[in-house]
């Protein structure tokens, strides 16, 4: 839903440029004021473009092609473990690489192209992708109780633990 709203923000008719015009009034003069780059919030409140060649630009798709690929990863690691309980590859690293993929992918898309709908509808997804996984730990703590204390004792939830 959140990728879905963001296209329609950025190639449909943006509610965020809708929103700024009706809200700001003349305070939002620009030549065009439903073009398309004007529904960009960065660009429109401090002038900060995130125009293809920009860094803003590639740290965006660092975050989207980096947490697909994660998410993928993730995905291919569960398939294969066929409801056996995953502490390799990427989950070796952390216990929720989907999800800090799935966040990385959110946060790409709100650098690369703000609007009020995914400013809005980023930190709700967020959120709930974190109370997914503790339910999801409580879960896997119920179906896999040794297991899972040493998998947890030894991998971070977030981030990847150093070790000593």
């Amino acid at each position: 839903s959140f990728i879905v709203a963001l296209f329609v923000e950025m190639y449909g008719f943006p509610l965020t440029i809708y929103f700024l015009v009706s809200w700001l009034g003349d305070k939002y003069p620009v030549a065009n004021a439903f073009s398309h780059e004007n529904g960009h919030l960065l660009g429109v409140f401090f002038g900060i473009r995130s125009d293809h060649g920009t860094a803003l630009h590639f740290l965006s798709n660092v975050l989207i092609i980096g947490g697909a690929i994660v998410i993928a990863k993730g995905w291919g690691e569960i398939h294969k473990a066929k409801g056996g309980l995953v502490t390799s590859g990427v989950y070796g690293v952390v216990r929720h690489p989907q999800y800090i993929g799935f966040i990385a992918v959110i946060v790409g898309f709100l650098i690369q192209w703000p609007t009020l709908v995914t400013l809005i509808m980023a930190p709700i997804l967020i959120i709930r992708y974190v109370l997914l996984a503790r339910r999801e730990e409580a879960d896997v703590s119920r179906q896999f109780p040794k297991e899972y204390a040493a998998y947890r004792s030894r991998v971070g939830a977030w981030l990847p633990r150093l070790r000593t």
